[in-house]
C-alpha cells in the first residue's frame, strides 16, 4: 500500500462507509490523516437519526453512535440530519466539522439547541442552506429564540420551515435586530398553524432583495388551514427578483404581477381563500409574463363553478405567454365525465388564445377534452400529460394505445406527445389482458418493461402517433 498514491487512496475513501473510514484512524497515520481529508466528507450526507447503533451521549436516542466520532473527525460534510435537543451532547455546538446544508427536526424544547446548532455552522462559513421541521404539536412552544437566530442569519441561500406545531411565539418586528447580509434566494414556509403570517412576512422583508423563489403552502394540498395575511402581497410584490411562487389566492395577489421576474405560479384554491377568488382572476389575467402555471384545486372545491373559470383569466387579455400550464383537481381522480372535472368547459374555451401553450396536465381522462384537442384549438401544443392512475382498468400502455380516445387524440394531433403514468408497456405472456392476447405489441416493443431512455422525468411513459400505426 505504500505505493498507492494518495489521491488513489483518497478516491477509494471517498466510497468507504462511515464506520470504516473512522477505523481507519487506527490502521497507520498516513490513513488517519487521509481519513480526515476534506475529500473524503465533502459530499457526504449524514442523518444521525437513521444510521445504525445505539446512542453514544448519555442514553440520547437523537443520535446514533456514529454521530459523535463524525463530527469529531469529518472536517466537512454536504449535509447534516440532526434532531433537536441534542442532551449532554455538546458537539452539535462546538464540532469544526463545517455543514452545507443543515436539516434539524425540532422536539420539543429543542429550539434552543437547534438556534444554538445554527449560530455555529454560521460562524464556520459554510452553511447555505437550512431546514427545520416541527412535527410535533408542542414543538414550537419555545421557538422565539429560534427564530431570532434565524432573523439574524447571514450567507442562507435557502431555507425551508415546516410542520405541525399547535402555536409559535410572536414574531420579531423587522426593526428588532440587525438586519443580516441577504443572500436568500429560496423560501419555503409550510406550517400548519394559526397566526404564523408575521414568522413568514418577516423573511419576505428581509430578504426582498435576494428572493427568487417563494413558497407558503402550509399543507394546502391536504387541507390545511393556511394563516394568511393582507401584508403578505404587497411583500411580494416588492421582491424585486421574484420568479417562482407558491401560494393560496392570497388577499391583494394582483400587486404580485407587477413582478415582471416572475415566470412561475402555483395557486392553490381552498375554501377559506374562495373570497379571494376575484383577486386571483385578476393577477391571472394581468400577469401576462408567465410561462407556468399550475391551479390546485383542493377537494372541498374541486367542484365549484366560479373557482373552475380560473383558467379563463389566462387567456383572457390575449397576450398570454404560458408555455406550460397544469390543472389538478383532487376530486377528480381520472374521472371520466365533465362532473369529474368542471374545469373542462373553461379550459377548452380558453385554449385557443393560449396561443404559447406547449405542454398540459391535467388529472382526467374526459374524453371531450382529449377529443377537444386538435392544431386548431391548440396549435403550439407537443405534450400531453395525463396523471391518471387508472383508466377502465386498463393495466398496460398498449391497451390504451387501443383506446378510441388515444387513438383519436393521436390521430388528429401528429406533432403530439402523449405522457402516460409509467406502467408496464404490455402485459406478460402468461397473463395478458384482452388487447395483449392479439401479439400485436410485439411489433412496437421487445420488452414489456420500460426503459431509462424511455422514461421522462422518472414517472412519464411517452405515447405518440407511431404506437397506435400497427
Amino acid at each position: 500500500m505504500d505505493q498507492v498514491p494518495d489521491d488513489v487512496l483518497l478516491m477509494i475513501l471517498k466510497n468507504v462507509d462511515f464506520a470504516d473510514i473512522l477505523s481507519c484512524r487506527l490502521a497507520c497515520k498516513r490513513l488517519e490523516g487521509l481519513a480526515k481529508h476534506h475529500d473524503v466528507w465533502r459530499e457526504r450526507h449524514f442523518d444521525s437519526r437513521t444510521e445504525s447503533g445505539l446512542a453514544s451521549c448519555g442514553g440520547n436516542d437523537t443520535f446514533c453512535r456514529w454521530t459523535c466520532p463524525v463530527l469529531r473527525q469529518a472536517p466537512v460534510l454536504e449535509s447534516l440530519l440532526v434532531a433537536t435537543p441534542a442532551l449532554e451532547c455538546s458537539l452539535l455546538f462546538t464540532t469544526r466539522c463545517a455543514v452545507h446544508e443543515l436539516q434539524i427536526e425540532v422536539r420539543p424544547g429543542g429550539s434552543l439547541h437547534a438556534a444554538l446548532a445554527i449560530r455555529h455552522q454560521e460562524a464556520l462559513g459554510r452553511l447555505r442552506h437550512l431546514s427545520l421541521s416541527f412535527d410535533r404539536p408542542d414543538a414550537g412552544a419555545d421557538a422565539s429564540i429560534l427564530f431570532e437566530t434565524l432573523a439574524a442569519t447571514s450567507g442562507l441561500e435557502t431555507l425551508e420551515i415546516s410542520g405541525y406545531p399547535t402555536c409559535l411565539p410572536s414574531a420579531l418586528s423587522p426593526h428588532d435586530c440587525t438586519v443580516p447580509r441577504s443572500a436568500l434566494r429560496s423560501f419555503s414556509w409550510n406550517v400548519a398553524a394559526q397566526e404564523t403570517a408575521p414568522h413568514y412576512n418577516l423573511v419576505l422583508a428581509r430578504h426582498a432583495t435576494t428572493l427568487e423563489e417563494v413558497g407558503l403552502t402550509s399543507y394546502c394540498a391536504l387541507g390545511a388551514v393556511f394563516a394568511s395575511s393582507p401584508s403578505t402581497a404587497p411583500l411580494l410584490a416588492g421582491t424585486a427578483n421574484l420568479r417562482i411562487l407558491s401560494c393560496p389566492l392570497l388577499p391583494g395577489l394582483p400587486a404580485v404581477a407587477g413582478c415582471k421576474s416572475l415566470r412561475e405560479v402555483k395557486l392553490y384554491v381552498m375554501p377559506q381563500t374562495q373570497p379571494d377568488l376575484h383577486g386571483a382572476r385578476e393577477f391571472l389575467r394581468s400577469a401576462d409574463q408567465l410561462n407556468k402555471v399550475t391551479l390546485q384545486y383542493v377537494r372541498a372545491v374541486s367542484a365549484d363553478e366560479e373557482a373552475a373559470h380560473l383558467v379563463t383569466a389566462l387567456a383572457s387579455s390575449g397576450l398570454s405567454k404560458l408555455e406550460c400550464l397544469i390543472i389538478c383537481n383532487e376530486a377528480a381522480g381520472g374521472g371520466g365525465t365533465a362532473s369529474d372535472f368542471p374545469q373542462l368547459l373553461p379550459l377548452l374555451s380558453a385554449l385557443p388564445s393560449l396561443s404559447a401553450l406547449r405542454d398540459l396536465e391535467v388529472n382526467t381522462m374526459i374524453p371531450d377534452l382529449l377529443l377537444g384537442i386538435t392544431p386548431t384549438t391548440a396549435p403550439a401544443l407537443r405534450s400531453l400529460k395525463l396523471r391518471v392512475f387508472k383508466f377502465d382498468s386498463l393495466p398496460c400502455i398498449h391497451s390504451w394505445t387501443h383506446t378510441d380516445v388515444i387513438r383519436s387524440l393521436l390521430l388528429a394531433n401528429p406533432s403530439l406527445e402523449l405522457h402516460l403514468l409509467c406502467r408496464p408497456k404490455y402485459c406478460p405472456i402468461i397473463k395478458p389482458c384482452v388487447l395483449c392476447s392479439m401479439g400485436c405489441q410485439h411489433r412496437l416493443w421487445t420488452s414489456k418493461d420500460i426503459s431509462t431512455e424511455e422514461l421522462v422525468d422518472v414517472i412519464w411513459v411517452v405515447v405518440s402517433q407511431k404506437h397506435i400505426d400497427h
